[in-house]
Order: C-alpha cells, then structure tokens, then sequence
C-alpha cells in the first residue's frame, strides 16, 4: 500500500508540473482572442492503481470528446461528473498539444475505487444470518463505500437494539487487492446478552412524581404484551430521545437550569435491567415583565392577548416558540408571511426572567399564481378546488394550512409530508407564488375473502374500491377525485351486490352527486318463501357551511 500512495503522490506531481508547464507556454505566446479553440484529437486514460472502472464508463461521463473543440469549462464539468459517479477517489484531467494535428491530446489520470467481490459476516447467534443481510445494502459487485458501510453498520446495531440485543458491537474491515482492486468486506458482531427493562427509577425529583415521569418518556418496562408491543427492551437512541424528554418537561414548567444524567442501566439478573434516571432540577424561574416592540399593524395589548406568556407566570421555552407561532399566525392571516418574531430573554433578579419580543413585520403579499407539482395521477383541477385561496387575493397563511388540510383528508397523498404548500418570489414586487407539491399514495383496494356466519352460514366475497376514481380515464379509471365502490358476496342463504359511485363536484359546482345499484337475495328470511330485493339510490348533497350540509336522497326498490 506505501508504494501505491507514493505512485499516487508522484502521478499527481507530474501532473501539476505538466498543467505548470502548459501554463507557461500559454502566457509566453498567448493565442489570438479570436482564434478558434483547438479539437480533441486523442483521449488517452492512465490508471493510478487497478483499473476497476472501465474505460467505456469514464468516456460515457465526459463531455470532452474526439472531435469537439477543447473546453475548460469541459474539463472541470468531467471532473466534478466523474466524482460525482462516486467509483473514483482522485481525478485529474489536462490537454497536452500536439501542433502537428492542430489539436490536443487529452489526459485523464484516475484512482478508481475497489469493487467488492464478497460480504461476509461473522458472530451471528441471535439472530439469523439471512435476517443480518437484509439490513447490509452493501453487495457483491458494487463500489466500496465507507459511507455506506457505516450506514450498514448503524441498520444491524438498530436491528439487534430492537430485539432487545442492546448491547451489541458491530465493526467491519476490508481487504483489498492493490493488484485487482477486488475488496473482501466483513461484519464482525458481538452480540452481547439479551436485555430487558424490569424497572424504571427516578432520583432527586421532588417537584413531579415517578408515575408523572414515567408518561413523559417511551421507554416502558416489559410486560405481557411485550412480544406485541416491543415494550422492555433498552434502545440507546431511544434512551437519548427520553433524557431530551424529561429535560425539555422540566424546562417547560420553569426548570430552566435542570440537568438530568444518562440513564444508568443496572443489571437485575436472568437478563433483566433497571434504568435509573438522576435529574438534578434546580430552581423555579418566573417571568418578570413582557414586552413587545417593531409591532405597528396592531397594538402590543393586540399582539400580547394571544400570548401564553404573561407577567408574573411560569417561565416555559414551549410557550415562547408558541407565542411566536401565534404572532407570526396574526400578521400571517393579513399577508405579512415575511414576518419574523423572536423572543429575547434576559435575567432580571432572583429566578425571574424579563421577555421582549421583537417583530419584524414586512411587507404584505398577495397572490400571484399558484403551481402545483408532483400529480402523476391526480388532475390539478381535483387539488385546486380543494384550495381556500385564490391568485389575486391576500396570502393569508392561516387558509393556506386550511388548504393544506382539505388535501390531506383526501387521503389521495401520502401520509407523511404528503402535502407540502410553500410560497416563493416572483418578478412582481409585493406577489409570491404559492407552490403545492404532493406526493401520490395508493387510492385503490381489492379485498376478497370467506367466513362463516350464524346468519349467512357459508360465504365468501370479492370487493374493489377506487377513492380517486375517473370514469372517463381509460385504462386507468384514476385521478378525478370520483369515489368508486363495488362489492359481491355470495353465501348459502344470502347474496348481495351493489355497485356505488359518487362525484363529489358535479359539473364543478360544490355539490355531490352519488348513485349506488344494490341487489340482495336471502333464504334465512322464511322457510316458506325466499326474498329478492334490487333497486337504484340517488344521493345530492350540498354543504351549507364547514361544518354542515343538507343531503336528498330518492331511493327506487323492488321487492319480490
């Protein structure tokens, strides 16, 4: 490896003498400003160590090419392409003229990274070698990759930490061949004895309760659900989460100076553990006077009457964020979404802390247009009527969370940072832009099945149901915002089959419009007769307001 870092070292010198070197001739005779850049007529590739990465992938990564006018630009645009590959560790690209041809002959000097040809573990007991694998992302044929190899690392810890394995180490090492750069990589695990929370103690509280404590963290002591609910079993980042837990309770009920220790793990026997939390609380803090300044849209006594904070009460860092969030909230409904409130504390005695809020009101913004991105399925016109604002209007932050709402309940998108409405700066002063990007969820289901019932004796049934449905969209009978239902099921004494679909923005008036067509045939009614029932439902409905609607339905039935 020595003789390779030095190969490497003096490969990079050559290179910086030969770059120096052309420099120089250049500012000895610089070309004519209008003289025509010269043409690649040579691309030659050198290898700093074993050629793992071909000489076809390093060309397909370049913009310099044979026959195209030498470029700079080019040339560091291949450099930064070539990292950016992520095979490579070292790259350097020059031009070297050849005056017989007019043109220029192009150097490409690279380390390449190794290939891994084998992953290997070792130590496995607890749990199988196959379930360890599935958390290595790292395989045979890829590039070796410290990052990913530590992340690799993280994911096994994280596995055997959830099975209670908490105490595990896991390390790995690679062996490379200077000659092949073909890289044996191996996990080596010591998996430690299974732990298992028996008790949860607390010391030096006086102000709360262990029973109050213990609703403020996530760790919880085993108990007979614990193979359901995974409860008992120590997760060292958990244990950090629950230390910022306790911390941030005590603080926000004014323990401003609290500490509270990592949590000490004592071992109880057979496995089990107790955890045992040190909080050093410290004194009460109390507010002293509340302030406000930069506020002219409103008075302080306005702005102030939204705040938890007031004169007199108990220092919380919670409430500070919260009646920031409640200003900002304020201005925000008028337009002002430029608008910055931060709160600056200092000491004023014993325990107490004086408040001054400083805002920063902005300018007001309206509307100009409003995009909307990432639907591969769903019309725009289905999201933005979802929308409780309108281009032209006053950015108004408090309907834009209102909007965001509507599209979430639709359940179209997904669940999590689904529905995501930022605003950006256009060309016109005083207007932004308001940019809704989704991100599409499942909408469809199909679900079959078969039981038995006291009634229904034998049954079984199929059913599909489309939230996001669009009659005219063929194939796919997605993305207008329809709700399609279909069910069958067929028992011993009873059959039943409706099919439903409804528009909730009949001809884009807010009003849904619903038709379901039903069939049931039953035995279980009489041991003298049999029973059909087929018909059609019609259903309208109207909102009158947010919170209410009226709804006519016409309901057409034949019973037989």
């Amino acid at each position: 490896m020595r003789h390779f870092f030095s190969f490497i070292v003096a490969s990079i010198a050559s290179i910086g003498l030969t770059v120096g070197t052309a420099s120089a001739q250049q500012q000895a005779a610089p070309p004519p400003q209008n003289a025509p850049a010269p043409i690649v007529r040579q691309i030659d590739i050198q290898y700093a160590g074993p050629a793992t990465l071909s000489r076809e992938k390093i060309l397909g990564n370049m913009r310099t090419a044979v026959g195209k006018p030498y470029s700079q630009q080019a040339i560091d645009d291949d450099v930064r392409a070539l990292y950016a590959t992520g095979s490579v560790t070292n790259v350097r690209i020059f031009g070297e003229p050849l005056p017989a041809e007019n043109g220029v002959r192009v150097v490409v000097v690279i380390q390449s990274k190794a290939n891994v040809t084998a992953v290997n573990v070792i130590g496995t007991h607890a749990l199988t070698q196959r379930k360890v694998r599935k958390d290595i992302s790292t395989k045979p044929g890829q590039t070796l990759n410290e990052a990913t190899l530590e992340q690799d690392r993280q994911k096994i810890l994280d596995d055997y930490a959830n099975h209670g394995y908490s105490q595990t180490e896991v390390t790995y090492h690679t062996d490379v061949n200077d000659q092949t750069g073909a890289a044996v990589v191996t996990f080596n695990i010591v998996e430690g004895s299974k732990t298992v929370v028996k008790k949860i103690y607390f010391q030096g509280n006086t102000v709360f309760t262990a029973k109050v404590l213990k609703k403020v963290i996530k760790t919880k002591p085993a108990d007979i659900l614990s193979f359901l609910t995974k409860t008992g079993r120590v997760n060292n980042d958990q244990l950090d989460q629950d230390v910022t837990a306790l911390r941030e309770y005590y603080q926000n009920h004014g323990y401003e100076d609290v500490t509270v220790d990592q949590p000490q793990i004592q071992p109880v026997g057979n496995g089990k553990v107790s955890l045992l939390y040190v909080i050093h609380e410290g004194p009460q803090y109390h507010v002293g006077t509340v302030g406000v300044t930069g506020a002219q849209l409103f008075t302080n006594a306005q702005v102030q009457s939204h705040f938890k904070t007031h004169a007199g009460g108990v220092f919380s860092p919670q409430d500070l964020r919260d009646d920031a969030k409640a200003a900002g909230d304020m201005y925000g409904a008028r337009g002002y979404i430029d608008m910055t409130c931060t709160a600056e504390t200092t000491a004023a005695g014993d325990h107490i802390i004086n408040v001054l809020f400083k805002i920063d009101e902005g300018t007001q913004s309206y509307i100009e247009h409003i995009n909307i991105e990432g639907n591969t399925r769903t019309k725009d016109k289905v999201i933005r009527r979802e929308l409780a604002v309108y281009p032209g209007e006053v950015y108004n932050t408090q309907l834009i969370d209102v909007s965001k709402q509507r599209l979430q309940n639709l359940g179209y998108f997904q669940k999590d940072r689904g529905v995501q409405i930022y605003p950006s700066d256009t060309d016109v002063p005083g207007r932004k832009d308001v940019n809704v990007l989704v991100q599409e969820a499942r909408t469809g289901s199909f679900n079959f099945g078969a039981g038995f019932s006291s009634i229904d004796s034998l049954l079984g049934f199929v059913e599909l149901e489309q939230t996001n449905f669009d009659l005219f969209n063929w194939p796919t009978f997605t993305g207008g915002g329809e709700r399609f239902h279909a069910r069958f099921q067929l028992g011993l004494e009873e059959t039943d089959a409706d099919v439903s679909l409804t528009e909730p923005y009949f001809l884009d008036y807010q009003l849904s419009v619903g038709d379901e067509l039903f069939y049931t045939s039953a035995d279980y009614v009489s041991d003298v007769y049999e029973q059909k029932d087929y018909g059609d439902q019609i259903d309208l409905r109207k909102p009158i307001n947010a919170f209410s609607s009226v709804r006519l339905s016409y309901r057409l039935e034949d019973i037989k």
